[in-house]
């Protein structure tokens, strides 16, 4: 194993064609379990092993913390790609981050190492527990790029107060009365509201919608300082989480129980909502989540129900609590067949214990039809957009 500075002499006399540039770690979620100097030579100990099989390596770096930089062969990317699962079935326990990167003449090795490090943690797949890699292209730096610019104008909207919390009202389809609401973000930039689709999936593919769902959580619970100060009703709100967030879900139960008893009130006012997307996959983090909410008293509710490719088999074994339609169950204009589906899904779920929101209501032609079936609430531009917590909290006022 050489030092950076032997590898930088050796890498002056190799030709651009003749190497790439290769860096690993062991994924910072996978490191739980090396919390000492003693435990943290198991992770030297899996990569040495791991070196042992790299056929094409030329090189090793020193090591890094959990991670190494080294230079292969130039190999096809068919046999990298060979290489890589070799490693995984190897050491199935263990989840690696691969950076990969052909070097361009005259490229200095601190630049190669930087680009095959960004290539390793910012992987589509990074945020898993699972081993990805990334080859490091210029579509992947213009990715990289827009990413890190959205980032930072999420960033600065934060800490300027322009990413604001909204919450959507619920409505009691029996008593036509508010019941709660669901909490969602919107960014102020440069004096207009940005849409979703210009930065959620930017910060959802770098995980730094981790970071906005534990903002959500303290925006609410200021909201609620508030509701007891003035006195207003207590009504649950529902968060919505990230598949970033499930898989580093450890933290963020810490971040939800430490409010929740620091604010004395009752689990039952925040619900959390999982898209049916995320329920088909593989997910034994989600089901551990799930269980611990459960276990704490937290509503859980399954999120665009009818949208995904979700099987009804799952809902037996998760512990829902609620079910949202999506508002593909709310075409314009309604039809037959679709009022049908709607209503045989709302009675099998209900038959089934689940309490049922409507989402995405905006015509009254289906009012009467989700009273026939016993839907219990309506979510929908019908009766409440999306309002800043002001407004939210001017509509409870009323109440008082």
């Amino acid at each position: 194993m050489l030092t950076w500075k032997d590898m930088e002499t050796l890498y002056e006399r190799l030709e651009a064609d003749d190497c790439i540039g290769v860096y690993i770690e062991i994924k910072q979620y996978a490191q739980h379990y090396l919390k000492d100097r003693q435990e943290c030579q198991k992770a030297v100990e899996i990569l040495d092993q791991m070196l042992s099989v790299m056929d094409p390596c030329i090189c090793v770096s020193e090591w890094m913390h959990c991670s190494l930089f080294t230079l292969w062969k130039t190999i096809s990317w068919t046999y990298i790609h060979d290489m890589i699962q070799q490693l995984d079935d190897a050491f199935p326990h263990v989840a690696f981050a691969f950076g990969i990167c052909y070097p361009k003449a005259q490229e200095e090795l601190s630049t190669l190492f930087y680009k095959c490090q960004l290539a390793a943690i910012k992987s589509k797949d990074h945020a898993k527990y699972t081993t990805s890699y990334e080859l490091y292209d210029q579509l992947l730096e213009n990715r990289l790029l827009q990413a890190v610019s959205t980032q930072e104008m999420v960033e600065k909207a934060m800490a300027k107060g322009n990413l604001r919390v909204f919450i959507q009202p619920k409505v009691d389809l029996a008593t036509q009365t508010i019941c709660g609401g669901e909490a969602l973000l919107r960014l102020y930039h440069e004096n207009q509201w940005l849409p979703l689709s210009e930065w959620m999936k930017e910060i959802q593919r770098n995980s730094f919608i981790r970071q906005t769902d534990v903002y959500v959580l303290h925006q609410l619970f200021h909201m609620f300082a508030l509701c007891q100060k003035q006195q207003f009703p207590l009504l649950p709100i529902s968060v919505n989480v990230s598949e970033a967030t499930l898989e580093n879900a450890q933290e963020y139960l810490m971040e939800v129980k430490k409010l929740t008893k620091a604010s004395a009130l009752s689990s039952k006012l925040l619900e959390f909502e999982i898209s049916e997307d995320i329920l088909s996959k593989d997910n034994q983090a989600l089901s551990d989540f799930l269980t611990v909410l459960h276990q704490e008293g937290y509503p859980i509710a399954m999120d665009d129900f009818g949208s995904g490719s979700a099987s009804l088999t799952m809902l037996p074994h998760l512990p829902f609590t609620s079910i949202k339609l999506d508002r593909s169950f709310f075409p314009q204009p309604a039809n037959e067949k679709n009022n049908l589906m709607l209503q045989s899904s709302i009675r099998m779920l209900k038959q089934c214990g689940y309490s049922i929101v409507a989402e995405g209501v905006e015509d009254e032609c289906y009012l009467p039809l989700l009273k026939e079936a016993h839907c219990d609430q309506i979510q929908g531009h019908y009766y409440y957009q999306a309002m800043p917590m002001s407004e939210y909290l001017q509509l409870l006022r009323s109440w008082v």
